[in-house]
């Protein structure tokens, strides 16, 4: 009830000087300017470990280096087959079930098994 008396007696003069009185001395409270200085050095810290983080390649998985297609044309043009060669070379792997035609030049067992179940035909 008392406050109540108080701020019916306080005039807008009055709130005015108690404002331009409280932004003179410092501002809204106890440590006010410290509490923002502190805020933005925080986020700064969470910036540069942002920023470090992603300079050392924080990748979630490894990185596809090569195309299966890219990758075979390269290796057809290396070794020099033909067209008509590696036509032959999949319809090989195709009979033994091999993921590609890459597979018989690398793997001579495989390419046997493959010549013998053509030879069985």
């Amino acid at each position: 009830m008392m406050i109540a008396r108080m701020l019916a007696q306080m005039t807008q003069e009055d709130v005015f000087r108690s404002i331009s009185a409280s932004l003179e001395s410092g501002g809204g409270g106890a440590g006010s300017g410290g509490w923002i200085l502190l805020s933005f050095a925080a986020l700064m810290l969470l910036l540069l470990v942002a920023i470090a983080r992603r300079r050392q390649g924080g990748s979630a998985g490894p990185k596809r280096l090569r195309h299966p297609g890219k990758l075979q044309r390269e290796i057809v043009r290396k070794v020099g087959l033909k067209s008509g060669e590696l036509k032959k070379l999949k319809s090989l792997a195709e009979e033994v079930d091999a993921s590609s035609p890459l597979l018989l030049l690398l793997c001579p067992s495989l390419m046997a098994e493959a010549a013998r179940k053509r030879r069985e035909r």
